[in-house]
């Protein structure tokens, strides 16, 4: 696996977290969905579906099915390819299993721009994730916490041969009014095995880590998924 050095900036990405009535009939549409995504759409790198949670809070978890949807930048996502394949091969199905009648589904899911690293792996890989919903004290915490995030995901992905993505969302997002803020920092870290998680939260770094974001956060959230499926170009 090839090392990291910079984060790609500029990104744009949809964490979508929907109610479904049937977990293993969506994994199944969601994953073939996702290898026509990235078959068709020249401006989506990757789509890692993160499945169903094994820990975290019911409201983020309970009958809930994640993924993560890379885009090149927020026109990748709106001006129409995207949105009509969808409507096209994802929709049709996906509906029927929707319980609260939306994909995008805000108890959890997001959208918006984002900073992400990686290491290059290519093609599928399955691996473990966590997403974290960090909420800092105020606007100038987030800030603070997005620049942490910033040090902490370079020095993690040098540190750690089984850290593999780490992708950081922008407070804010491109959402409805009603649900959007400048305080609530979101991120998704993955890493090749359950081992690798283990052995990562043991590291001095992340202690150092935990104990920014007890400063500058009133709330922290995380969902873990241990059966991860990476689809890339």
């Amino acid at each position: 696996m090839s090392a990291v050095s910079s984060w790609s900036l500029g990104r744009f990405a949809a964490v979508l977290c929907p109610s479904v009535s049937s977990i293993p009939a969506a994994r199944l549409l969601f994953e073939k969905d996702a290898a026509l995504q990235i078959k068709l759409e020249a401006r989506s790198p990757f789509i890692t579906i993160l499945g169903t949670a094994c820990k975290g809070p019911p409201e983020l978890t309970d009958k809930k099915i994640c993924w993560l949807a890379m885009f090149d930048n927020r026109d990748a996502y709106h001006d129409g390819e995207h949105v009509e394949r969808a409507n096209k091969d994802l929709m049709p199905e996906l509906s029927s299993l929707l319980l609260t009648g939306n994909i995008t589904d805000y108890a959890g899911g997001f959208r918006g721009a984002c900073m992400h690293l990686e290491k290059s792996t290519g093609g599928v890989n399955s691996s473990h994730a966590i997403y974290v919903t960090a909420k800092a004290k105020d606007a100038a915490k987030a800030t603070e916490l997005l620049e942490a995030l910033k040090a902490h995901g370079l020095r993690q992905m040098e540190a750690e041969p089984g850290a593999l993505r780490f992708t950081v969302f922008m407070p804010g997002g491109d959402l409805p009014p009603q649900f959007t803020d400048d305080v609530t920092v979101r991120f998704v870290e993955t890493w090749a095995k359950a081992a690798d998680y283990d052995a990562h939260k043991q590291t001095s770094h992340v202690a150092e880590f935990s104990k920014k974001l007890e400063e500058l956060t009133e709330s922290v959230q995380l969902v873990e998924y241990d059966n991860v499926v990476h689809v890339t170009k």
